[in-house]
């Protein structure tokens, strides 16, 4: 459960992790020490891609779907750090996100490159979403700008 108190610091920042950032996923060391808000889930109008062995959130307002995630209040240090292993400003951008059941203003790591091509994955992100085996489970029909 999370401290309130220090979630609710005006010096921490809501932060919506959908990837390899969640509980249980590779890289969740990263946000050690932060206070667990609680699982999320987007508004219908984005979409989940495999960028290559992670994912990347994109905005998509007409076609798009939840994506379930977590949030987490972060503080500056350790926001900074991840603004720097997630690529900010080349390969993602934070920015406000759009969340069900949530008036807390929250932020996401959008991905900057052309999706065209990039496997969507469906609302959740799992260590397996990367696998080269998945991929071709997935198939081609799911990709992003697919004219099919």
């Amino acid at each position: 459960m999370a401290d309130l108190n220090a979630a609710n610091s005006p010096h921490r920042t809501w932060l919506f992790v959908y990837g390899t950032l969640k509980s249980g996923m590779s890289n969740h060391f990263r946000l050690q020490g932060q206070p667990f808000i609680r699982q999320a889930r987007t508004l219908p109008r984005y979409r989940l891609l495999r960028i290559r062995w992670y994912p990347g959130l994109i905005d998509c307002p007409e076609s798009g779907r939840s994506i379930e995630g977590e949030i987490y209040a972060v503080d500056e240090a350790t926001l900074r750090q991840l603004d720097e292993f997630e690529g900010v400003p080349v390969l993602f951008e934070r920015r406000p996100v759009l969340l069900e059941d949530e008036t807390h203003s929250v932020e996401a790591y959008f991905y900057r490159g052309d999706p065209s091509g990039k496997q969507d994955v469906g609302s959740i992100w799992s260590e397996d979403s990367g696998s080269i085996e998945k991929l071709r489970l997935i198939g081609d029909s799911n990709s992003v700008g697919d004219s099919s």
